[in-house]
Formats: structure tokens, sequence, C-alpha cells
């Protein structure tokens, strides 16, 4: 039986993709607006921005990884190759941050990110969305985060704070609230089911993290501290 490198699949993949997208836009009369300037990173430039989030931070622990999969993008290692949840985010933040809303920038987070996935590997993208991801209070990036909420480094999170942390990017700004702790706990086990689903924990283990309180520093003033 032949042996294929998945990593040349999906790296091939990702390319045509890319490929054929700049065979089409030019019939679409949009192919001069998206490639306008350097509005389009080249490999070495988000080799750059992904050294600069990345580099010298803290270990991101399998836990919290599996943790913000399951809450934002569970079909994020999967084949055939896709735009993901995280690769959106790391270009609406890291290379678009002040675009106006319009076709034309849909476009172009959608060519950015098909080059970021030509470029970096899927662990890759998700440890560069990680380390820069807003999580409410000041705080970007998980490891912050840890500190501000638990008072906790990342390799000491429970399942449930992992849980709770990985729904905080869609819900950061009510969540990171003292009034909003039971938004927190229903927000918390719903991704610990998310998790359970994908059988990244076992069933004996959500069922008991889920009765769990969850103790959070509020007010959140130390983001940058730890």
């Amino acid at each position: 039986m032949l042996n294929v490198d998945l990593s040349i699949v999906v790296r091939a993949a990702r390319l045509a993709s890319f490929a054929l997208w700049i065979t089409l836009f030019p019939a679409s009369g949009v192919w001069g607006q998206v490639y306008e300037g350097r509005e389009i990173p080249g490999p070495a430039e988000i080799q750059d921005s992904f050294r600069v989030a990345v580099v010298g931070k803290n270990e991101i622990p399998q836990l919290l990884r599996d943790a913000f999969v399951a809450a934002d993008d569970p079909n994020f290692f999967q084949l055939p190759s896709h735009q993901t949840v995280f690769t959106e985010q790391i270009v609406k933040s890291e290379f678009l941050p002040f675009a106006e809303k319009s076709t034309i920038r849909k476009q172009r987070i959608r060519l950015i990110s098909l080059e970021i996935e030509a470029t970096l590997s899927l662990d890759e993208i998700l440890n560069w969305y990680m380390n820069r991801v807003w999580l409410g209070g000041g705080c970007y990036g998980v490891a912050d985060a840890a500190f501000a909420y638990f008072g906790k480094k990342l390799s000491a999170l429970s399942i449930g704070e992992a849980a709770f942390m990985a729904a905080l990017p869609k819900y950061a700004t009510i969540l990171s609230r003292p009034e909003s702790y039971g938004r927190a706990i229903k927000a918390r086990n719903r991704v610990i089911e998310a998790m359970l689903i994908l059988d990244y924990i076992p069933s004996h283990a959500a069922s008991k993290e889920k009765e769990l309180e969850l103790v959070i520093s509020y007010p959140l003033s130390d983001c940058g501290r730890q």
C-alpha cells in the first residue's frame, strides 16, 4: 500500500485552492483591488508575524488546545483543508484590523487565510491564534488570561477552567463581568459537552467538572503581569 505524507497532501490542497482563487478573481474584476499595495502578505511576512506572536511564549497544554478546537472549530484537524475560524480571526486582527466590512474585505480575508494555511501547519495556526486572541479584561493570549481569571499558569488549568477560557473569544465582554457568573457556568458546560462529543475527555470527568464551582478572580486586574 502506498504511504502518503498527509502534510504534503494538505499543503498541496491549500496551494491548489489558492491558485484557483487567483484564477477566478481577474474575471470578476476584483483582482486589482484585492492585491493592491501590501494587502496580501507573502510567506515571509506571515512567518515573521507568526514568530513575533509565538516565539518565547508559554507552551500551550493539549487540554486547552482541545477546548478551543471543540468550542470554535471541531473540524479543524480534519481533511480536506478549509478556511478555519482561527485563521480568519488571525487575518482580521493581524492584517486587516481597520478594514471596513465589505465584499472586498471578505475576499481579502479569504485570500490571506489561504496564504496562511499554505505557509503554516494547523498546529502553528492554532498556537498563533491562542497567543494573540482577546479574552476580555484587557487580556490578549491564553497565558495572560489564565493568570487574570484564575491566578494560574496554563499547565495548572482544570478541564472546567480550560472550557471556560475557550468560551471567552465569542463572549469575552459578557463573561468577564462578575454579574455574568451564571452565564459563565452555562458557557463552560457547553464547551465541556463539545469536548466530550469529540472524545477529548471521558464522560465521568465531564459530569464531575460540570458540577464544580468556577472560581474566577474578579475583578480582572492582572493581565500582562504573569
